[in-house]
């Protein structure tokens, strides 16, 4: 039975360069016996670097057209690559996938298993710590317009939803296509190997020889912390897509000119330990269950056994608000 590689992140875990260094070198896997189908966008000419389209139309509303419509669009997006290719592997990654598990319906298993149907299917988990996984989910969808809530917030609200409960969606995984499917890797340098992620991955789905694989440029910087509260306060609610969109470009250009070390801590050192601690259990079962650890240790490291950092400070948004109130842009209408 052919196989086929289902990567479903967790996001935040280099899930982007792992696309792009897999669509830029499609001929390669291929060579190698790996198909990695392309997508075509739909509101614009070419070919998606993931399976995001594929993703949304599994995790669609159950009436909607994009839902009912999953069946027709694997036979007409995906057959016909399948059964063009003769390579014996397949590969599809979207992150999208790790938001199954937080609201599972069986009307969206059945589908997804249904696509996947006559395939050995084999689900590609990465997990990363929470602190810094939820520190880097806030700095994205900040940075993206689509969050406005504080880091305390948006972690109070992620963790009352299971956003990072490992446990939780690796035994989701592990029902819909056996445990035995399951590949779980922790997303640190010490535990990736070579410390890096491409070299982890590539093995992963029967490719040990890199030689010849074209690296990319990395695709989603992150925003410096003390601009982060900036664009959070003031550029999110205040402004329409088109104008949110050209000050975050302005915003995200001075971060990378004047504060190009994003690295720092946006997260206080006492809001990483709690979270750690809400999930010490799930970690364990899942160091336990999944990866065979005796010990029950998922990660390497802990804040608690790091020193006490002193996270970077945002520029002063009362600062923000006495520049910004009134702004005197051409054509700009602030509502």
């Amino acid at each position: 039975m052919r196989q086929l590689f289902l990567h479903v992140g967790t996001y935040k875990t280099a899930t982007t360069t792992l696309q792009a260094v897999c669509a830029g070198n499609r001929s390669w896997l291929v060579e190698r016996g790996v198909l990695y189908p392309g997508l075509r966008l739909e509101r614009s000419t070419g070919t998606s670097i993931n399976h995001r389209l594929f993703a949304e139309r599994v995790l669609a509303g159950l009436e909607s057209k994009r839902f009912r419509g999953l069946p027709a669009y694997w036979q007409a997006e995906m057959v016909p690559q399948l059964e063009a290719d003769p390579s014996q592997r397949v590969l599809i990654s979207a992150e999208g996938f790790s938001r199954l598990p937080l609201s599972p319906d069986p009307e969206r298993e059945d589908a997804l298993k249904g696509c996947l149907s006559g395939f050995d299917v084999r689900v590609i988990v990465y997990v990363r710590r929470q602190d810094h996984w939820y520190e880097a989910m806030h700095n994205q969808e900040v940075k993206a317009g689509s969050e406005t809530r504080a880091l305390s917030e948006y972690v109070a609200g992620g963790i009352a939803a299971g956003r990072a409960d490992y446990a939780r969606q690796l035994e989701f995984w592990a029902r819909l296509f056996g445990e035995r499917n399951l590949v779980v890797r922790v997303f640190e340098p010490a535990q990736l190997h070579q410390g890096d992620i491409v070299q982890d991955f590539m093995p992963l789905i029967g490719i040990g020889d890199l030689t010849g694989l074209r690296a990319v440029p990395d695709r989603n910087p992150r925003l410096a912390p003390e601009l982060l509260e900036f664009k959070r306060t003031f550029v999110n609610p205040r402004l329409r897509n088109y104008y949110h969109r050209r000050i975050a470009q302005l915003v995200f250009g001075f971060s990378q000119r004047f504060l190009p070390e994003a690295k720092g801590r946006s997260m206080p050192y006492d809001l990483a330990c709690e979270i750690m601690r809400q999930h010490a259990a799930s970690n364990e079962r899942v160091a336990r269950r999944f990866l065979g650890r005796d010990s029950g240790a998922l990660f390497s490291s802990d804040p608690e056994n790091e020193p006490r950092w002193k996270h970077r400070q945002a520029l002063h948004v009362a600062l923000h608000t006495r520049l910004f109130a009134q702004p005197k842009v051409p054509g700009v209408r602030v509502r």
